[in-house]
Parts: C-alpha cells; structure tokens; sequence
C-alpha cells in the first residue's frame, strides 16, 4: 500500500523538475544575463557607495605663544588659552571655511553629483562633504583627519589639503595677533616714554632745589625739614623712575619680538604626525566578490521565481482575484 501512494507522488515531482529544468535550459542565456547584470551592478554599487575608500592624516597644534618671554607679560594681550586655541583649531577642521575651500578647489558639486542649477546646491554639497569627514583626538593631543571618498586618491589629496590650508589660515591670524601686539607695544612705548621723560624733568628739578638749599643760608631747623621732605619725593621719584624703566624695557622686548614674529612668515600654526596616503589595495576585489555572492543569490531567485510561475500560477491568480471563470 505505501509503495502504490508514494510511487505517483514522485513520479509527480520527477514530472515537475523535468519541466523546471527544460524551461531553464531553455532560457539559460537570458536568465544567466539576468543575473550576472544584476551581480555587475551591485558589483559597482558596493565599490562605489559601499566599500569607498578612507585615508586619515594626523597632526598636533604648536604653540603659537611667539612672544613668551619671562620678561615680558603678555597677558593683556593674549586672548586664547593653549587649551582654547587648541579647540579652535580642531573645529576649524569641519568648518564651513573648510568646506568652502575644498569643494571650489576640487570641484566637489559636480564629483558628488549635485545639480548646481538648483538653490542651495552648495549646502547640499558641504552636507556631503561633512558626512565623508571625521575628526578625533587622540590621548596626546593629536588631531586625526579622516576623510571618505570612492576614489582613493581624492580622498587622501583632501586630507592633506586640510591639514595645509589650517596652517595657512592659522599663519594669517597669528599675523593679525601679532599685528595687534605691535600697536599695543607702540602705545606702552609711547606712553612709557612720555612718563619717563616727566619724571626725569621733577627728579632735576629737586636736584636743582636741593642744590639751592645747600648754597644758600637759612634757618637749620626749616632748612633740614624742608629738605627731608626733598629727600623723600626724591626718592620716590626715583624708585617709580626705576619701575618705569623696566616697564620700558619690557616694552620694547615686547615689540622687538612681535616685530621679528612678523617677519618670520615660515612658522608652522601645525605640525603634521602622517601625512594621508592612498589606500594600498583596491578595493575592487572586494566588490566583485559581493558582486558573486549576489549574482549565486539572484541564480536562486529566478528558480524560485520560474517554479511558482510555472506551478503556482492559478494560485497566485486566486490570491490576487484574477480566477478564471467559464463563458
């Protein structure tokens, strides 16, 4: 009894693989075209928008404290702490100047693909710009630059171009902290100066007086109290004389070394750890082996799609309402 029910069964599905099989055959250039297309586009979808290629420069902030000097206090002047200075470089890294420069100088509008006829095609292109970069600090300060692109080379040119264009635009603001170092030394000079000279015209002046005090009789006793008095103002003049002077000093310390800082235009804002380099590999490989991988999957997805088509079709019809019904 087993053998009689089970013998028409299988005849039925040897009947059924046969004709799956004979259909396949019969169409196997078009269904493998299929497949292999498919494979072929993601192949270059994965390579392109996928996989990419990522390339990461590191570098560390100098201290741009040009001026230091422990004889010359700089605080009235110095308006950002190592620490602020070093947070405002690292911003620098995504900021839209940043951005700005790299989509003009690489034409980033057209490689992303942006329509730049249309309104706001340049935010549309620093959003991309801004998701490709990312920027992070190590535990010894040292800033990583990393930027993503499907072309290797691209993207380790950008890295590389932001390191040196935060160099540049860093260069031009310490010029201006320098410049404004320079007017402020200018006017404690000046000011310095005019103090000096007023102190050394009363400092002669009681000097004249005293001399006249010596040389001319009067009453001891007023005499000695008056000249006392001379004595001290003397000698307080004197002192603030001293203090005047070292502050000119300091002064003209200050000046002399913003004015060489000026001059000195091949100061490095940054020092550069690593250069970015290109990704070694391509990564083509890797895509065409996803590519495979999805070519085999859509090989069993027209087989499954043929064998419900070629078997399941009348039930696919009364799911989908579309029975056949007699004239």
């Amino acid at each position: 009894m087993t053998e009689n029910t089970t013998r028409p069964a299988s005849r039925k599905i040897d009947y059924d693989t046969r004709i799956l099989i004979n259909h396949l055959v019969k169409n196997k250039y078009y269904f493998l075209s299929i497949s292999f297309g498919i494979g072929i586009i993601f192949s270059i979808i994965i390579k392109l928008y996928v996989l990419g290629y990522s390339s990461t420069g590191s570098f560390y902030v100098n201290d741009m404290n040009v001026l230091s000097s422990s004889n010359v206090d700089l605080k009235v002047v110095d308006n950002l702490t190592p620490s602020d200075n070093f947070n405002r470089i690292f911003q620098q890294v995504i900021s839209t100047q940043i951005q700005n420069h790299l989509i003009k100088k690489f034409n980033l509008t057209k490689h992303y693909g942006v329509d730049s006829t249309k309104e706001f095609y340049l935010q549309r292109t620093g959003n991309i710009l801004k998701s490709n970069i990312s920027v992070k600090k190590n535990t010894f300060n040292t800033i990583l630059v990393t930027v993503n692109d499907e072309h290797r080379y691209l993207a380790a040119e950008m890295v590389n171009e932001i390191m040196n264009y935060i160099d540049e635009i860093n260069r031009e603001y310490y010029a201006r902290t320098i410049q404004q170092k320079l007017k402020i030394s200018e006017a404690f000079l000046t000011e310095i100066k005019k103090d000096n000279n007023a102190k050394s015209r009363s400092i002669d002046s009681l000097l004249a007086e005293m001399h006249h005090l010596t040389t001319q009789g009067s009453r001891p006793t007023t005499s000695a109290i008056y000249m006392l008095q001379l004595e001290q103002n003397l000698g307080s003049l004197i002192n603030e004389l001293t203090n005047s002077t070292h502050d000119l000093m300091n002064s003209q310390k200050l000046y002399n070394l913003a004015l060489q800082a000026l001059n000195q235009k091949s100061y490095k804002t940054i020092s550069v750890v690593q250069a970015a380099m290109p990704a070694p590999k391509s990564n083509i490989y890797q895509a065409v082996f996803y590519g495979g991988l999805i070519t085999v999957a859509s090989m069993f997805i027209i087989i499954l799609i043929v064998h419900i088509r070629l078997f399941y079709s009348e039930h696919l019809d009364l799911l989908m309402g579309k029975s056949n019904k007699p004239d």
